[in-house]
């Protein structure tokens, strides 16, 4: 008999962390988030340099690919879109993103499915998806043709809309790297200009140049003259905090719980996030810079737990790990430690589906669980625990 995919609420795990995690006063006031700022801005402030995307290009040209009708696409289709790239005319600009936009490996919004089945998941794994861009980012620009642009964002590179980037001029971008930030803490923030009129919407990951009032600052573009600027706008109430935020238990769990049952979207498929967008984007609000792909956040320091047992390793997670502070990581797939039921370990975690009887078991969301789903178990697939940092200044005890 096959059992239900045990769930478990977030609140049962919160009532166990009694120790405080807490950023000093001092430290805020002279800016600790200065390492996480100064990569963010480097599509401003380093040389542009186009990423080498041969190897991508190829596997997509002699992959086979399902298109949005679920049928094959043919090479002519695949060679088109890679001719309107290398056709683009090349440019030096740099830019700032207006609204959310999907990031593209090839100028179009096609889509190019893994055909489903197999030894792959059912999800339709779209090839040409490179990740999403939130409002307000800083890129640069090296290609620009037929109504796209190839841009270099803090943390990825690929193909955007035109409509979707503003350009800016060393004078704004100055303005605004002197500029203290906000941190978006709630999903599907409307800013609006004073107008009353959307201006554009964000979701926790985003940040936002913060006016002398403490209001939020928006790039309205005029495309007509090629202009930018800088103007006041309004959100409500409680959506944005002063960035970085104090990584304290309340604001931890606040913003992981608002993740729950959030469908599942790799590379941000139908602007949803996969298991990696979902860890740095809790992340990003308290200053902590990690990687975009769960391969990258794997790389970060931590303790190598691939040759422990079970139980060894089980222990390891309890004894060691950060509840909200610490991943998990396996091989395609990053989890948010978010505490123990004795010793057995719980995550928060985006995922799709785990094997289970031998057939796939879709789970489709953000959701909290044990190391003990799938066949095999989590637990058994789990390599590495690595520590983002924080800001200077952080203190932390484990529970």
């Amino acid at each position: 008999m096959r059992h239900m995919l045990k769930l478990i609420p977030l609140s049962l795990l919160l009532c166990t962390l009694t120790s405080p995690v807490a950023l000093g006063n001092e430290v805020r006031s002279n800016g600790p988030a200065g390492a996480f700022l100064e990569r963010y801005f480097r599509p401003w402030t380093q040389e542009a340099r186009e990423e080498n995307w041969t190897g991508w290009h190829q596997e997509i040209l002699n992959g086979q690919h399902l298109g949005s009708n679920l049928r094959p696409v043919d090479r002519s289709t695949k060679e088109a879109w890679l001719n309107r790239a290398l056709s683009a005319a090349a440019v030096n600009l740099k830019g700032i993103s207006i609204k959310e936009a999907h990031l593209r490996v090839l100028p179009t919004e096609e889509p190019l499915f893994e055909p489903p089945g197999g030894p792959k998941t059912s999800y339709p794994f779209d090839r040409l998806q490179n990740g999403t861009v939130h409002p307000m980012e800083p890129l640069s620009i090296t290609r620009r043709g037929g109504g796209w642009l190839l841009v270099t964002t803090p943390w990825a590179s690929g193909w955007v809309r035109e409509d979707a980037v503003a350009i800016v001029d060393p004078p704004l971008m100055t303005r605004i790297m002197s500029m203290p930030m906000l941190a978006v803490v709630r999903d599907r923030t409307v800013i609006t200009y004073t107008s009353g009129i959307s201006a554009l919407e964000a979701h926790i990951g985003a940040l936002i140049p913060m006016g002398e009032d403490g209001e939020p600052m928006v790039v309205r573009w005029d495309p007509s003259e090629g202009t930018a600027s800088l103007v006041p706008a309004r959100a409500p109430e409680g959506t944005l905090k002063p960035f970085p935020l104090e990584p304290s238990r309340e604001l931890l769990s606040q913003i992981a719980s608002s993740m729950l049952g959030q469908p599942y979207g790799w590379g941000g498929q139908n602007w949803n996030r996969d298991c990696s967008s979902t860890t740095r984007d809790i992340f990003t609000p308290f200053g902590s810079w990690i990687p975009r792909n769960s391969r990258g956040q794997g790389d970060l320091p931590g303790v190598d737990l691939s040759n422990l047992g079970r139980t060894a390793k089980a222990r390891t997670i309890v004894e060691r790990g950060v509840p909200f502070m610490t991943i998990l990581y396996m091989r395609g797939h990053v989890m948010l430690y978010t505490g123990s039921q004795g010793l057995n370990p719980t995550v928060l975690h985006n995922i799709w589906s785990v094997k289970r009887g031998g057939q796939e078991e879709v789970i489709g969301r953000c959701v909290v669980t044990d190391l003990n789903i799938g066949e095999p178990p989590l637990i058994d697939r789990v390599i590495k625990m690595v520590f983002p940092s924080f800001p200077p200044g952080v203190c932390y005890t484990s529970p």
